[in-house]
């Protein structure tokens, strides 16, 4: 499988495709794919830790895996702190988010996606460039990860087009 099929695998698939389970909160239990950060605290050396907050399979073939939730960090210096953009004050609540979608292959980390979590968990949409500009593969990578996100109540589409979100 090339990634580009795995990629097209997802963007074609539905929430009824994968096995969902949570991986943070009561009763639920650890990702397995934990990052841990050495750093200084109060003159004492600690590990932070770091998770994806839900992974899934693809049901019909379970080598496909994705992880989603993970927090960037230091990985990007404008997504270390959340709060709102120019783009998200059209929401309720303006506050933005930023996490990754991870694909996997047989275990192995092999493509990487930056999201935008909104308007309190309610979506999730695109990490757009500058000009409000997102790539076609980001956009259909996305509306799915936001209906497994949220398979009752998807949004995604009235989302991307409050926030002026362009496809390029």
């Amino acid at each position: 499988m090339t990634l580009d099929e795995l990629l097209t695998v997802f963007a074609d698939s539905g929430p009824d495709d994968w096995n969902v389970i949570g991986c943070w909160g009561a009763n639920s239990g650890p990702a397995y794919l934990d990052e841990f950060i050495p750093m200084e605290a109060n003159g004492e050396y600690q590990l932070r830790h770091n998770s994806h907050s839900t992974r899934g399979a693809f049901k019909p073939n379970v080598a496909i895996g994705v992880g989603w939730g993970l927090s960037p960090g230091d990985a990007f210096p404008d997504a270390q702190e959340e709060g709102p953009r120019d783009w998200s004050t059209v929401f309720a609540d303006p506050v933005v988010g930023t996490s990754f979608l991870d694909f996997f292959y047989c275990g192995s980390l092999v493509y990487r996606e930056r999201y935008a979590d909104v308007d309190g968990g309610r979506c999730v949409l695109p990490w757009p460039r500058h000009d409000l500009v997102v790539s076609q593969l980001s956009h259909d990578l996305i509306r799915v990860l936001d209906r497994l996100a949220n398979p009752a109540a998807s949004e995604f589409d009235s989302y991307f087009a409050r926030a002026k979100f362009k496809i390029a």
